[in-house]
């Protein structure tokens, strides 16, 4: 899914109406800003919309593996709003060591790799699959980095660029 990123944040008109959407739709302030404008953006019609041909992409299914669970949430409801199955794993939070969960991680990737397999009637290629697992944690790993380059005073990145940075991260 993409969701709103830099320039489209900026207008300030159109993030009150994609909250506006997703508070009418009973999402309301409780939930994260992030949550309602990506809600709001999915009943707008423009959640998942290619900013090249204004086309909107319709994905077989939607994969999540996120911290955040109002994330998790809005992909959810964007698989929802589609009528198309969507895989969700998650990484529980640990402030000593993410080994303590690693049977459970374990578990849920090959229930995800099982699913997956079934709603596509195809094998999964492990090559790719460990291809595609690398290059989502050196993109976590290169957004952990830039997080480390905010602390200092000034930060290098505005809050709205370092977030629309983000969002590639949660695609």
């Amino acid at each position: 899914p993409s969701m709103p990123t830099g320039s489209e944040l900026e207008d300030k008109e159109w993030v009150l109406k994609l909250n506006e959407a997703s508070e009418a739709a009973g999402y309301n302030r409780d939930c994260c800003a992030i949550l309602r404008i990506a809600i709001g953006s999915q009943l707008m019609g423009t959640y998942g919309q290619d900013k090249k041909n204004m086309e909107r992409l319709t994905p077989d299914f939607v994969y999540s593996m996120i911290f955040c669970q109002g994330q998790i949430k809005a992909h959810q409801v964007y698989a929802e709003n589609l009528g198309i199955p969507s895989i969700h794993i998650e990484i529980p939070h640990s402030d000593d060591n993410l080994c303590d969960f690693e049977g459970y991680l374990l578990d849920q990737f090959q229930e995800a790799v099982d699913r997956l397999e079934q709603m596509l009637g195809r094998k999964c290629d492990e090559e790719k699959l460990v291809e595609g697992v690398k290059n989502d944690w050196r993109c976590r790993l290169a957004m952990a980095r830039i997080a480390e380059l905010q602390k200092v005073v000034p930060a290098p990145i505005r809050l709205k660029n370092l977030i629309s940075f983000g969002v590639f991260q949660w695609r």
